[in-house]
């Protein structure tokens, strides 16, 4: 599996994810039905997947890579598959670029990853420093990696790749609510 296909395989798990969280906590009957069970539940549940998808679109639109021990590692971010990939963007593929450059500017991800999800810093532990906040909404997200999907495939098709056998029509539309009507019925 090449960079491409294993950087659409996340994407496209990120994609799913996002749309089963949606239908499980953005509604006022799901989060009752959930609540009804276990508070407790429902809150680390609805923590942890939000953090998994904040964790994963960081790793997908941020930064180039980091250092250690001298030796630059390189994330597998659309960021570095485009660069890699310059040569083969088209007048479309780079719109596709700009639209998830303004995408990930307004979702506002990189303060709060920083200090909140990565390394929970000091300063926003202690109450010395303000709360970090993003700009993350469903819809937001779920645009951010559509588009980047998008922008993905246009480069394997520029290249002449195939992708791995990936069902895009397949983004768990429905798994949520169908999670929630199996609960109300126990």
């Amino acid at each position: 599996m090449n960079d491409l296909n294993r950087y659409l395989s996340e994407a496209i798990r990120v994609r799913r994810t996002i749309q089963v969280y949606s239908e499980i906590f953005d509604s006022r009957e799901s989060i009752d039905a959930l609540s009804e069970k276990s508070i407790k539940f429902t809150h680390i549940l609805k923590r942890s997947m939000h953090d998994e998808i904040l964790i994963s679109l960081a790793r997908m639109f941020d930064s180039d890579g980091y250092k250690t021990n001298g030796e630059k590692i390189q994330y597998l971010s659309q960021r570095n598959l485009v660069l890699s990939n310059e040569e083969v963007l088209s007048e479309p593929l780079n719109k596709l670029r700009e639209k998830t450059s303004e995408l990930w500017k307004e979702v506002k991800l990189k303060n709060y990853r920083d200090n909140r999800l990565a390394h929970n810093g000091k300063d926003v532990m202690l109450a010395c420093a303000e709360d970090p906040k993003h700009n993350v909404t469903f819809e937001a997200a779920a645009a951010l990696v559509d588009t980047s999907i998008q922008l993905i495939l246009g480069i394997m098709c520029a290249k002449g790749e195939t992708s791995l056998a990936s069902n895009l029509n397949e983004k768990y539309v429905g798994v949520g609510r169908e999670f929630i009507a199996a609960l109300q019925k126990i």
